[in-house]
């Protein structure tokens, strides 16, 4: 191994002078490439600066590599880009014939960056943190946001400019304008505009030109990121970079903002994914300076960001988060820090401890994450696998969270251990397997012949035929828990969004023919109740209680089982299915435990009126959820 003295010209401040540094580095010498090996950065607040050298176009890049502290550095930017999968195949020229091996995308934005006749100081992770050593890729990822708000500005690199590329450089503060003039928008996302205006920018944006030229700029795969959220919010200003073109981030936002407003407008869902996601940054910009964005919040606002190393969904998310603060210090709850030398599995069981122990609830089960796309299987039950970006179930939990508040939690964890107070209510007597569109209808058909419109419900004042429809589709209609019992539900249903005139007429009962609403051949694929039947009830188990309820229970890939127990478990949004597990041995709790199904809908019971006068505190007992 070859070793030389790199010789690091100081870093100087007109407000805080800094020492001079004199940083030994050793070089590895492999065939004709001689890679720089970091030397440690010597204080907690330390970082690592690039100076990137002027000149033009044809010259080499180099490069300089500066330490200073947080606290006495000089003015410098960030830049926030895509690794591209973290492959290093460029190479940077540093110090005395050193060199760094870069991803070619990072080297093309340096090109662009670099000034003909002055340096320019920047900060680039993938430079600046040495990858190899993963304590230290913890300790810089804990500051990181330091980083970012102490510097002037990011500079947000979403690749190389195409030839039409400047068309939608144009086009963007137009767009911009046009949003900014509607006034104040608290809900960039919402699908439904309070105000209806004019697209002044229809000829234009229908320009295939044009059009292509905005596809093109705004599904670039730099906007997948989960790190640019957190770059992006933090910083001061920031400035998007598409080779030679740019433009300021506030216009690029409200331009973003206002294609998913008129998307809604023409009655069509946004298509790229990546326009939601640049208006969930600007829409969290406000919570965050206000400490109002939790983690819980964060992980599910941004689910389908992507990261090459899988715990960085979580940390992405640490330094913009802010604590909920109820009880994670009772419970001896320390705050999240990254450590690259913890296995994925590890991180997240921490994370979702640290959230269900800090909020004392149990939202993060209900309607997040389907069990059914679960991909990490080395983990507790009631851990979620952030490393899936599966599209968010249809809503279980009713708007009233009634039964989140029936229980005092007491949420608490030890190792792979979940501990809550619980209310063990019902048991699956009776249970199908999980319906797909090949067994839908033989299911169908032996549900509809067990009941009959001429026998109530015994928890309301619901026919069973009645009961049956709501619970096949979880008593919701178009992504929303359904009105409630006394609106007439289906009535308004069929009223209001049948599109065909080929319904059966509704008379004393709502359904008074549950075989023609469900397997009729006559009724058309787009009829509504139909499409909520699909949406709803594939990939879910239909099931009956020991006391006569009827449920559904989670998308999953193994079905609900005779003998699953429905629980209602404090700070729980709906009821939650428990399987009972099989070491009874186990030494850590003392008696059972249990693994998670996944939540439920059980008709009768989700607003929790129900259940008031069932839950008795000597039957309130402490779970155990493995």
């Amino acid at each position: 191994m070859l070793q030389s003295i790199l010789r690091v010209r100081p870093i100087t401040s007109q407000s805080s002078p800094l020492r001079r540094l004199a940083i030994r580095s050793f070089v590895r010498d492999y065939g004709r490439h001689r890679w720089l090996r970091y030397n440690p950065l010597a204080e907690p607040d330390s970082i690592r600066l690039v100076e990137l050298q002027p000149g033009s176009p044809e010259d080499e890049l180099r490069v300089e590599i500066q330490h200073a502290r947080l606290s006495e550095a000089p003015e410098y930017e960030t830049l926030s880009y895509e690794w591209a999968g973290n492959r290093k195949e460029a190479t940077v020229e540093c110090g005395r014939g050193e060199e760094i091996p870069v991803p070619h995308n990072l080297r093309a934005a340096l090109k662009r960056l670099r000034d003909r006749d002055r340096p320019r100081r920047i900060w680039i992770d993938a430079i600046c943190i040495n990858q190899d050593d993963l304590k230290e890729r913890g300790d810089q990822v804990s500051v990181m946001t330091q980083i970012y708000q102490k510097a002037q500005g990011v500079l947000i690199w979403i690749r190389e400019q195409k030839p039409d590329t400047l068309e939608a450089f144009r086009m963007i503060p137009k767009l911009a304008k046009s949003w900014d003039s509607q006034g104040p928008q608290d809900d960039p996302t919402s699908t439904e505009p309070t105000t209806e205006v004019e697209d002044e920018h229809a000829d234009e944006l229908e320009n295939p030109t044009i059009a292509n030229a905005i596809v093109d700029t705004f599904t670039r795969s730099y906007f997948t990121r989960t790190w640019i959220i957190q770059e992006i919010l933090v910083s001061k200003k920031a400035t998007v970079i598409c080779g030679s073109h740019q433009i300021d981030w506030v216009l690029f936002h409200q331009a973003a903002n206002y294609l998913v407003q008129r998307e809604f407008r023409l009655d069509r869902e946004p298509a790229p994914r990546t326009l939601f996601l640049v208006a969930l940054i600007r829409r969290n910009e406000k919570r965050y300076k206000e400490a109002q964005l939790n983690l819980r919040t964060l992980l599910r606002h941004f689910r389908y960001s992507q990261a090459t190393d899988i715990r960085d969904k979580v940390y992405a998310m640490l330094g913009i988060s802010s604590q909920v603060g109820r009880s994670s210090a009772e419970h001896g709850v320390k705050p999240l820090q990254a450590d690259y030398r913890k296995a994925v599995e590890d991180v997240y069981r921490e994370a979702a401890a640290y959230i269900m122990t800090d909020e004392q609830d149990l939202r993060l089960l209900a309607n997040e994450y389907s069990p059914c796309s679960r991909q990490l299987t080395k983990m507790p039950t009631w851990v979620p696998d952030w490393s899936i970006t599966s599209k968010r179930l249809l809503p279980m939990a009713r708007k009233s969270n009634t039964l989140s508040s029936l229980i005092k939690g007491d949420i608490s964890t030890r190792a792979g251990s979940l501990f809550v107070n619980g209310f063990k209510f019902d048991t699956v007597t009776y249970a199908t397997p999980i319906v797909t569109p090949e067994n839908e209808t033989v299911i169908l058909e032996t549900l509809t012949s067990l009941v009959s419109s001429k026998n109530q419900y015994p928890y309301n004042n619901q026919s069973l035929t009645e009961a049956l429809c709501r619970t096949l589709i979880a008593d919701n209609a178009n992504f929303r828990p359904a009105l409630d019992h006394d609106e007439r539900y289906f009535f308004h249903l069929l009223r209001h969004r049948m599109k065909t005139i080929d319904v059966p007429i509704i008379q004393e009962d709502l359904m008074t023919d549950l075989r023609y609403q469900t397997v009729s051949h006559h009724l058309r694929n787009n009829e509504p109740y139909r499409e909520e039947l699909s949406r709803n009830l594939h990939g879910r188990s239909f099931f009956m209680t020991a006391r006569g309820f009827m449920g559904l229970g989670p998308k999953a890939r193994r079905a609900v089982l005779v003998g699953d127990r429905i629980c209602i478990l404090g700070g729980g949004y709906t009821p939650l299915i428990l399987r009972e597990g099989s070491d009874f041995e186990f030494k850590g709790s003392g008696g059972k435990w249990y693994t998670l199904v996944g939540e439920s809908y059980v008709h009768g019971i989700m607003d929790g009126e129900y259940l008031r006068s069932k839950i008795a505190p000597e039957k309130i007992e402490r779970v155990e959820i493995r």
